[in-house]
């Protein structure tokens, strides 16, 4: 019986071996060595078969790529027909879709770029000569020729990103480490789209153009979104758009065109402008906060025009974290001046102060801080879709110390004047509305900002004020009511003054006005018979004193 070659090969290097680890080392016995002689063997005999299958492979690779690079030839040769190119992407297809199944074969891994790059360069290379020089081109065999490199683009990056979500699509486009090895493969649509709007945008914002003026940033983003627009029309009119039902848009030609176009931008706005870490005109606040209010309003209306991922790469240059901080430094300033401001801006509803200034101020301060606040959140929230990290951020360094603030500002508020004992309790009151408001949409931004830890102290600080200014004006009132109520000697002003009480407290919709309302209906139970409480309701019926006759009935009741 004839021995298969390759065995007496395997025993041949073996017994090779073998002579020269005894002739070394004359000492050593074959049962001592012979383990690792096989296991050396085996292993250098497995290189082997993985370079020769690597070898055949690469050749198949070749043959294919030749053998779809000659289709491509004859038909941009002849006359365009339908049916013609719909072969040849077919045949495309099918290479794509074996490369897949071979890269799924080795181990699941993820088969490396280039190496897929390679063999599409070799069987595209007639449409990539073709693309670039096609002035005098028939337009429709031009446009077949762009729609089946577009889908070739496609399916490429399809396998090589084959099993990845849609997020993870994005992060790799923005990354930008597929520009040096698709370079080659997506010169032909890089230099009829991209790289003109790449020189427009360089010549227009260069030092020494009015159209790149310090102190207008927002020109800049304008501009830029006219280019984005600009290259949206071009590439649909061109032919150059992939439209799929697949859920991978993300990796259509456009979109890295788009990416590459972001790259530049961010590039010569940050030379015009010397926006990054550590440039001295940082320290101008203004500029700064007006460069990222405008970038934010470019961002606000790039949203479904621009690519995701472009705009992802741009978030991350132009707003990096010390000029993104500036920003909310300067927005924490703003909500806190908000709180004093807050009866001057709002100057009409001065219609609703009675007799209490300091509760009017209180009310209207703490609602215009309230929307200040609630602008900024609602403003950057189209940057915390791109960066979410940056919602910490903004709780850390603005919401946090404006609420800290404005907790400071009611205690200030608590001090009460002795002269008007009602103005006080009525400023309790108000301060009770103040900061149940503020409890309320606090809670609605520690739902978006679920990760940060210190957002949940901030709520507790604030319901524990609350708690205790509760009480304070439980106790307050019941002070008061006793020292006006007492006795047969009651005025027609003190039950005016309890009606106006009793007025403000029923307009409050929180726990904390019901615990004070409660607590006064038990003090005038205590206060008074039922004899007196019966009159009082009478003549606060037949007066138009409706708060006092109401809590009277239901204390009767």
């Amino acid at each position: 019986m004839t021995e298969n070659p390759s065995s007496l090969q395997l025993d041949d290097n073996i017994l090779e071996a073998l002579v020269h680890t005894l002739a070394n080392d004359r000492r050593i016995r074959v049962s001592a060595c012979l383990p690792q002689i096989l296991n050396d063997v085996a292993n250098s005999q497995s290189d082997v078969v993985s370079s020769r299958r690597g070898e055949r492979k690469g050749r198949w690779e070749h043959a294919r790529a030749t053998a779809l690079a000659e289709m491509l030839q004859r038909i941009l040769k002849n006359n365009t027909r339908a049916e013609e190119w719909c072969h040849v992407e077919g045949e495309w297809n099918t290479f794509m879709r074996d490369l897949d199944s071979g890269r799924r074969q080795n181990s699941g891994e993820q088969r490396a770029l280039k190496a897929l790059v390679e063999p599409a360069i070799e069987a595209l290379s007639p449409l990539l000569t073709f693309l670039p020089c096609s002035e005098k081109v028939v337009e429709e065999k031009l446009q077949w020729a762009r729609g089946f490199y577009a889908r070739a683009v496609f399916s490429l990056l399809r396998v090589h990103l084959h099993g990845v979500a849609e997020t993870e699509f994005i992060i790799w486009l923005r990354r930008y480490e597929w520009n040096v090895e698709l370079s080659t493969l997506l010169q032909p649509f890089m230099k009829s789209e991209v790289e003109p709007l790449e020189k427009e945008l360089a010549f227009h914002f260069q030092d020494g153009k009015k159209t790149a003026r310090r102190d207008q940033p927002q020109h800049f983003f304008s501009f830029l979104l006219q280019m984005y627009e600009q290259y949206t029309m071009n590439t649909s009119t061109h032919g150059w758009t992939l439209v799929t039902t697949m859920g991978h848009d993300v990796l259509n030609l456009v979109a890295l065109g788009s990416v590459r176009l972001a790259s530049t931008a961010a590039s010569v706005f940050c030379n015009a402008y010397d926006w990054f870490e550590g440039s001295a005109f940082l320290a101008e606040k203004d500029f700064t906060v007006h460069v990222v209010n405008s970038f934010i309003d470019f961002l606000s209306r790039a949203e479904g025009r621009i690519h995701k991922s472009s705009q992802l790469l741009l978030a991350d240059i132009i707003l990096f974290p010390t000029a993104f901080h500036i920003f909310l430094d300067s927005a924490r300033v703003t909500a806190e001046k908000s709180f004093a401001t807050g009866s001057r801006v709002l100057w009409r509803l001065e219609f609703l102060a009675v007799e209490t200034p300091d509760a009017f101020n209180t009310y209207c301060g703490t609602h215009h801080m309230l929307r200040c606040l609630e602008a900024i959140v609602r403003r950057l929230s189209v940057v915390f879709t791109l960066l979410p990290s940056y919602a910490v951020s903004l709780w850390e360094r603005t919401i946090i110390p404006s609420l800290s603030s404005f907790l400071c500002m009611l205690d200030s508020a608590v001090v009460v004047d002795t002269a008007m004992p009602l103005g006080g309790i009525l400023l309790s009151v108000e301060l009770l509305n103040c900061v149940h408001v503020m409890h309320a949409v606090a809670e609605e931004w520690v739902e978006r900002l679920r990760d940060v830890a210190a957002a949940a102290a901030t709520l507790e600080h604030i319901t524990q004020w609350e708690g205790e200014h509760t009480h304070r004006t439980s106790h307050r009132i019941t002070a008061w009511i006793t020292q006006q109520m007492r006795g047969p000697h009651r005025t027609v002003g003190d039950v005016h003054t309890l009606n106006t009480l009793l007025h403000t407290l029923a307009q409050g919709r929180t726990t904390a006005h019901a615990m004070v309302s409660e607590e006064v209906k038990q003090c005038l139970a205590r206060l008074t018979t039922e004899e007196e409480r019966r009159q009082l309701r009478e003549y606060c019926t037949a007066v138009g004193m409706e708060s006092v006759a109401a809590v009277l009935l239901q204390i009767t009741a």
